[in-house]
C-alpha cells in the first residue's frame, strides 16, 4: 500500500493518494496499529478537507472516531 501512495505522491494523484492513506489507516486499525492508524486517518481526513471532499473526510472522521473510541 505504501509504495502505491508513493507513486500516486509522484504522480500527484493526490485524490487517490488521500484514499490510499484512508484505507491504509483502516488496516493499521484492524490489525492493532493505533498510533499509525490515527496518523494516516488524520492525514487523509486533512488533505480531504482540503480538497472538499466532503464524504470521504466524513468517512475518515468516522474511522477516527472508532479508532480513538469516540
Amino acid at each position: 500500500i505504501l509504495q502505491g501512495i508513493r507513486l500516486l505522491e509522484e504522480l500527484k494523484l493526490r485524490p487517490m493518494c488521500s484514499t490510499g492513506y484512508f484505507y491504509l489507516g483502516q488496516h493499521y486499525a484492524s490489525t492493532g496499529h493505533r498510533e499509525e492508524a490515527l496518523q494516516t486517518l488524520k492525514k487523509a481526513e486533512a488533505a480531504f478537507q482540503e480538497m472538499g471532499m466532503d464524504s470521504m473526510a466524513s468517512m475518515a472522521r468516522l474511522a477516527l472516531g472508532t479508532v480513538t473510541g469516540q
